[in-house]
């Protein structure tokens, strides 16, 4: 079974029997534990660990969250600090599939819409729309969600620069023709070609870890 499979589904099973606390907690810091500060195998041992303690504290009568308070941001920095930080293979591979997702998923859907014809129109808005969309769930947002004061505000001056264009082609009523299904079985294969190269990317980062999980495969 894949490493990463298996960690994320011990850690779920684990999840389960924390208190409510504990578990709003330990999800709360891994929200902020994402791969642009830590690579995701790094982030499952991490979560392992604090549900380990947090078991390990319930029995002693007491809890993690009230162990650690509220200023968990410290704790977050130093663990990422001490860990191997992100990968880049991992986060360009899981962007690019996010990507092409997200433009095949629109491009079915007008393909769809307008009766599968050889040639699908887009509206050219929806150009912009896609990478805003994907900019802002995938990429502002986990690279800003440590910042405070006006820098925690800089992902929506960002978004107000691109929106702005994105009206003006809405207005306009711009249209764009693509061959329907070069364009769906390119957009397929990039999406398995980058699925393909995250999964064995993953795979060869857990290798030199494999000893941690063993206790999981028996």
């Amino acid at each position: 079974m894949n490493v990463l499979k298996l960690l994320k589904k011990e850690n779920e099973k684990q999840s389960l029997q924390l208190t409510r606390d504990d578990f709003i907690l330990i999800r709360d810091i891994m929200k902020k534990m994402n791969v642009f500060k830590i690579n995701s195998y790094d982030a499952l041992i991490i979560q392992r660990d604090l549900i380990g303690m947090a078991h390990e504290m319930k029995h002693r009568g007491t809890s993690l969250t009230e162990e650690m308070g509220d200023g968990f941001d410290g704790f977050i920095q130093d663990v990422i600090q001490n860990s191997r930080g992100p990968s880049y293979w991992e986060i360009g591979l899981s962007l690019l599939k996010k990507l092409t997702f997200i433009i095949a998923a629109w491009t079915v859907f007008f393909s769809w819409l307008q009766g599968w014809p050889s040639e699908v129109t887009l509206p050219a808005f929806i150009l912009i729309l896609i990478p805003l969309q994907f900019l802002n769930s995938s990429i502002l947002q986990p690279i800003f969600i440590f910042e405070k004061g006006f820098k925690k505000h800089v992902p929506d001056l960002i978004l107000i620069a691109i929106f702005t264009p994105l009206i003006l082609l809405h207005e306009k009523g711009s249209r764009l023709m693509f061959p329907t299904i070069p364009t769906l079985i390119a957009l397929f294969s990039v999406y398995g070609l980058a699925y393909w190269g995250y999964q064995k990317h993953m795979s060869n980062l857990a290798k030199e870890e494999q000893s941690l999980v063993e206790d999981l495969i028996r």
